[in-house]
C-alpha cells in the first residue's frame, strides 16, 4: 500500500504545536502549571540553564508525533476538518489522556497539573490533524 506524507505539511504542524506549547506552558497557564508541580522560582531558574536542549528534545518529540500522524493520515487517506478533529481526538483519548492519567496517578501530581497537560495535548493533536488531514 502507498502512502502519501506531505513533509512540509508534519515540519509545518509540529512548528505550530511547539508555538502553542510556548503559549500554554507561558502567558496562559504556567503560574497554575509550575504551582500544581510544585516548581519553585529556584528551580525554574536552575532550568533555564538547559532551555536550548530541553526545547530541541520537545520540538524533535513533536515533529516525531506529526510525522506519525501523518503517516495515519497517509493511510487512511483523511481529508476534511472533521477528519483531522476526528483523528486528533482519538490519539489524545487513546494516547496522552491515558499516559496523562497513568502519570498523574503514579507521581501523585496534583489534578491540575493532568488538566493542564492533557488540555494541551488534545489542543496540540486536534491542531496537527487538521493540518495534516487538510495539507496532505
Amino acid at each position: 500500500m502507498d502512502i502519501t506524507i506531505n513533509y512540509l505539511a508534519v515540519v509545518v504542524a509540529a512548528v505550530a504545536v511547539f508555538i502553542l506549547g510556548w503559549l500554554w506552558y507561558m502567558p496562559l497557564f504556567g503560574k497554575a502549571w509550575r504551582e500544581a508541580r510544585g516548581v519553585t522560582e529556584q528551580m525554574a531558574a536552575e532550568g533555564q540553564k538547559d532551555m536550548g536542549k530541553t526545547m530541541l528534545v520537545i520540538f524533535v518529540c513533536t515533529l516525531v508525533m506529526a510525522w506519525a500522524m501523518g503517516v495515519i493520515v497517509g493511510y487512511t487517506k483523511l481529508v476534511t476538518v472533521m477528519q483531522g478533529v476526528k483523528l486528533g481526538a482519538l490519539c489524545w483519548l487513546g494516547f496522552a489522556l491515558t499516559i496523562g492519567l497513568i502519570e498523574t496517578t503514579t507521581s501523585r501530581r496534583k489534578m491540575t497539573s493532568f488538566y493542564i497537560d492533557t488540555g494541551y495535548w488534545l489542543v496540540s493533536l486536534v491542531v496537527m490533524g487538521i493540518i495534516l488531514s487538510l495539507w496532505h
